[in-house]
């Protein structure tokens, strides 16, 4: 059963063009496509591992999710925005406007940052209405580099990844030099795999790197109703589409078809990803099928399979 479903999900991977892959349980490597090779962009799995390093800092002791953003940004003392938590920001709850295909499309300001701090504007009272944000996270690397008192990415290579092995990776900023929040990361699959062993249990044997119970922290919808958590998506049977039950993964998919899902059932961790060329200064889209949309399920397969055996 379980080399069926293996083999199932390695068959769609490779017709769906995918980069490179690799699945894990623990310490042991269940299959890879690709050999490694370079990092690629991760695209909005980037938000899943901002998470992880804003649980580093919570370890740490120097960041407290409830806090309003106003602690470090001062422009925000006043009217609605003074509300705002970080909580809130990371649980797409922020009540800022959310972002728009034409301006998903647009380059974004020199100063990101900035931007989204003086002139962003808000669409709903703060922790009323959950909008996929990429403008709102965009503020999180800023507000780690002031609560840890160095660059965010410099925390996050000394407080996270150098702790894991992880030595080769990439991370774009804009003009202003502030890190993307919501995507520009890349990783190779099997570093991306390394931080996805993190969520399973939460922290399993990365207890020390993250707080107890992160993970379940931030699966919590941030308000009623809502149907993702902090940086986290969740992913249901099909045959419950009312997600009346529990989901059987979580983790974080990325434009172009880039996913990292953790199963807790077995263990499995799944990283895919498609190289657009963005390494190379250019974007070659992915067709659907390239895309790859039911590789989370697929992945449910094996995590099902594994659990049996």
């Amino acid at each position: 059963m379980r080399d069926d479903a293996m083999r199932r999900l390695l068959e769609q991977a490779e017709a769906a063009d995918t980069t490179q892959l690799l699945l894990a349980q623990g310490t042991k490597v269940l299959a890879t496509i690709g050999d490694g090779g370079r990092p690629i962009s991760t695209m909005s799995v980037t938000k899943l591992v901002v998470g992880l390093i804003i649980g580093r800092a919570v370890r740490l002791g120097l960041l407290d999710l409830d806090r309003p953003v106003r602690t470090w940004f001062p422009e925000w003392r006043e009217g609605l925005k003074a509300k705002i938590t970080v909580r809130h920001v990371m649980g797409h709850v922020s009540g800022l406007a959310a972002d728009t295909w034409p301006q998903l499309n647009a380059a974004p300001p020199d100063d990101y940052v900035a931007y989204v701090i003086k002139e962003h504007p808000l669409a709903a009272e703060p922790g009323t209405v959950q909008a996929y944000n990429n403008a709102a996270v965009s503020v999180l690397p800023a507000i780690i580099t002031r609560a840890a008192g160095k660059p965010f990415l410099d925390f996050a290579a000394t407080e996270l990844f150098r702790p894991l092995g992880i030595e080769d990776w990439t991370w774009g900023t804009d003009a202003a030099g502030n890190p993307f929040g919501m995507a520009s990361a890349a990783f190779t699959a099997a570093d991306l795999a390394t931080l996805g062993e993190l969520m399973i249990d939460n922290g399993r044997g990365g207890d020390r790197l993250l707080p107890a119970g992160w993970v379940d922290a931030c699966r919590r919808p941030p308000i009623p109703g809502a149907r993702a958590g902090l940086l986290l998506l969740q992913r249901w049977p099909h045959q419950d589409p009312d997600r009346t039950g529990d989901p059987f993964a979580y983790g974080h998919d990325g434009s172009e078809g880039q996913y990292l899902y953790a199963y807790p059932r077995s263990g499995l961790v799944v990283a895919r990803l498609r190289d657009c060329g963005l390494s190379e200064g250019r974007f070659d889209p992915s067709t659907p099928e390239q895309v790859f949309q039911e590789l989370p399920w697929l992945g449910a397969e094996v995590d099902a399979a594994l659990a049996a055996d």
